[in-house]
């Protein structure tokens, strides 16, 4: 998962092994040669200061000032800073490097050729265009196969591997209250919408956002050639409502404190008897 979920509504501990295993070095046979000298500098843009303020009358404007002054917001921006302006030019070297692997020729099997075949694979959108949801099929027959609780555990635990989204994720993280050691820790998922309050909130605005979200799923049904796609489409929106309803809210799930509740792995079946951990954990 790329970002800390908020919504964390169970840690399962997961004890850290090895810590104490130092990896095996060969017996030194020479002495190895001291370390080159490298001349240090100073990582400060001091152009970017306005050394006229007073730095205890306002530190922000005396560190910032001199870029505060000539930067711009980009015209598709709401807004600027120097950490946007650094993940920008670090996109445009990925961007760099992505087409001179698509447009090189690379032996196969080395990195630049995997990048190139995959960068030019997406970008074909002719034959993706032909291909349509074909792609998708052995993923529908796997769950055309689920046929009770047990195997819809199964499933969850394949599609959590590759980052579906489903009723919670489970992952692994450094121990919130012990950095020294790993959890196992699981968050609440499943919603389409961005947050539960967009399943519950009124007005013409959140009203038609559902309309229209229900309105894409039966769109998504149709490219992808699969039935009763209106029908389904509000069987998918009641369960998401559903699901929304046990969310926490966004305010409650900010509560670090809150939400880290260990629970050892034996006592997992006491919260959700019906489902296979066993199976999923597996």
């Amino acid at each position: 998962m790329n970002r800390l979920i908020p919504g964390i509504t169970l840690a399962l501990l997961l004890s850290a092994c090895g810590q104490d295993r130092a990896p095996q070095t060969a017996q030194k046979t020479a002495e190895a040669p001291p370390p080159a000298t490298v001349a240090m500098s100073s990582g400060l843009l001091l152009e970017n200061m306005d050394t006229n303020v007073r730095p205890g009358d306002d530190f922000n404007a005396f560190v910032n000032g001199g870029w505060m002054a000539t930067a711009e917001i980009p015209a598709d921006r709401a807004s600027n800073s120097v950490g946007l302006e650094v993940h920008e030019r670090a996109t445009e070297n990925v961007r760099v490097i992505i087409a001179e692997s698509a447009e090189g020729d690379f032996a196969e099997g080395t990195d630049e050729q995997k990048v190139g075949d995959l960068y030019k694979s997406y970008m074909d959108m002719e034959t993706r265009n032909q291909l349509g949801a074909k792609p998708l099929e052995a993923e529908f027959e796997t769950i055309a196969t689920i046929g009770d609780q047990d195997d819809l555990a199964v499933f969850f635990a394949e599609a959590n591997k590759v980052g579906i989204n489903m009723p919670f994720q489970v992952g692994q993280y450094a121990d919130f209250a012990d950095p020294n050691t790993y959890m196992i820790y699981a968050a609440q998922g499943g919603l389409g919408l961005p947050d539960r309050e967009y399943y519950f909130e009124e007005g013409d605005k959140a009203e038609g956002i559902r309309t229209a979200y229900v309105a894409h799923i039966e769109k998504m049904f149709e490219l992808a050639g699969l039935p009763d796609g209106t029908a389904a489409a509000q069987t998918i929106m009641a369960l998401e409502t559903r699901l929304a309803n046990d969310h926490m809210l966004k305010e409650d799930a900010r509560d670090m404190v809150a939400i880290y509740n260990p629970v050892p792995l034996a006592d997992l079946p006491g919260l959700m008897p019906e489902f296979a951990w066993d199976d999923f954990l597996q």
